[in-house]
């Protein structure tokens, strides 16, 4: 009878004496440069588990996160350059930064193409945020319905502005006379390739 290799009855750590409480663990396979980012991580997570009324976060069936590269991507002139992940980024937590009043609508129509926003581009929209001059905003117009439009401030009123190569496209005075109102501002563009 071999002593050494194989499984043996009754050898290893009794199931739940282990560093992680019996809790299920896993091998994973990380670049070498996320190697202690990932280590500090787990000890947080052990510290915080330690502390009196720690809940223990639910499991999710897949991850949000993609690797972000430290180099940038040159849009005019090419130029050598090496790919290397410095982290991995989770497009939720990037993008959105009030979950609890923030959506994403789709884009209808031009009224704002010269600002790069496009008929089927998505939008994310922010209804936390306090609208300032230059932000592009979603608004309500009575008898028009929600738009899309920049927001400006011309000699003391504020203005629902296009940015649009149509020409039938109007600013609109944000007061109450219109009744138009801005209820979110846009933290952020989708667009498909």
């Amino acid at each position: 009878m071999s002593t050494h290799g194989g499984r043996r009855r009754g050898a290893g750590r009794p199931r739940g004496s282990g560093r992680f409480g019996g809790e299920p663990t896993v091998v994973v396979r990380i670049p070498q440069a996320l190697k202690q980012q990932t280590l500090a991580a787990a000890r947080r997570y052990r510290a915080d588990e330690r502390r009196e009324g720690f809940e223990k976060p639910e499991p999710q069936m897949r991850s949000n996160r993609i690797y972000r590269f430290a180099t940038t991507v040159p849009a005019g002139s090419g130029a050598a350059f090496e790919e290397t992940a410095t982290e991995t980024v989770d497009l939720h937590e990037h993008l959105v930064r009030h979950p609890e009043s923030t959506a994403l609508y789709s884009v209808l129509g031009d009224s704002m193409d010269l600002a790069g926003i496009f008929e089927h581009d998505e939008i994310l929209i922010d209804r936390s945020r306090q609208p300032i001059a230059g932000d592009i905003v979603l608004a309500v117009v009575p008898q028009e319905g929600q738009t899309l439009k920049r927001l400006a401030v011309q000699q003391g009123r504020h203005l629902l502005v296009p940015q649009s190569s149509n020409s039938a496209h109007q600013a609109v005075p944000v007061d109450e006379a219109t009744g138009a109102q801005v209820t979110g501002v846009a933290v952020a563009l989708l667009r498909k390739l």
